[in-house]
């Protein structure tokens, strides 16, 4: 298992988990209850962070599944989404109605991200 990094594990889970070049985390908003563009920028700015963390960033973005409990949040998440995404490199996507662990949230994204290579330019791409 040394090939394998597991970023804050606890029993349950990790923050994140890489394996070879490719990296696997889960993103909530920090703030319950708060409306879905503040829930969304929150997540993102915790999403930059793990992308950090893993060496990669957003423009290395592979896939994402979007959790949503209403889907009448879907246009002001895909508002806040695109804002956030590089526009020459969205990831494979897919968006979900489903119903969150968590009371208030009112989203949650798993993302899987290429990890850069050793030596390679770890800075963010500009928003």
């Amino acid at each position: 298992m040394d090939d394998i990094l597991r970023i804050n594990p606890t029993r349950r889970y990790a923050d994140a988990t890489v394996h070879r070049s490719t990296a696997y985390f889960v993103e909530t908003p920090s703030t319950g209850h708060a409306d879905i563009r503040t829930q969304a920028r929150e997540l993102f700015a915790a999403a930059d962070l793990t992308l950090q963390k893993v060496g990669s960033n957003r423009s290395r973005l592979l896939s994402a599944t979007v959790y949503l409990p209403s889907m009448d949040d879907l246009s002001a998440f895909n508002d806040e989404w695109e804002r956030w995404l590089p526009p020459d490199s969205p990831p494979s996507r897919a968006c979900v109605r489903a119903g969150l662990a968590v009371a208030g949230l009112r989203v949650e994204v798993a993302f899987i991200a290429a990890v850069l290579p050793p030596g390679a330019e770890r800075r963010q791409p500009p928003a």
